[in-house]
């Protein structure tokens, strides 16, 4: 499994960041067909003005967890997160994350998660719910 966390102070895209990842994401979007590439900046852009609204202040983002279907319901996806979580919860800072898997809201909500906002993005058939979790003491 894997994941991905993006640092407070570092949980927005700019131009830079893009650069530095060598454009990865970028020159593949150009390669989608065109109604694909719509649907994607759209969704993006979606995202993008919910995290801002949700979280204006420096926090840990979880831009993105996966463990392999073999190996999910044994704990690979929670011995991930802990190491991050643990650091949140000593710099006393919150976390965040977005999910379209009806399935990971339990699971979040375990370690501590809770859900701020869930809405479906404009003409697009994507459910999502936005998490938070506050630091614990």
């Amino acid at each position: 499994g894997a994941a991905c966390w993006l640092a407070p102070g570092a949980t927005r895209t700019t131009l830079f960041r893009t650069i530095r990842t060598g454009m990865g994401l970028p020159f593949a979007v150009t390669r989608f067909p065109r109604a694909d590439r719509l649907r994607f900046l759209q969704v993006a852009s979606f995202l993008d003005a919910c995290h801002e609204r949700h979280m204006p202040t420096p926090h840990w983002y979880l831009w993105a967890l996966g463990v392999k279907p073999s190996r999910q319901r044994q704990g690979v996806g929670t011995a991930l997160l802990q190491p991050v979580l643990a650091r949140a919860d000593h710099e006393d800072c919150a976390c965040y994350l977005e999910t379209a898997t009806p399935e990971n809201v339990p699971f979040y909500e375990k370690l501590g998660f809770r859900v701020l906002w869930e809405a479906n993005v404009a003409q697009q058939p994507i459910h999502l719910w936005f998490m938070r979790r506050d630091p614990s003491s």
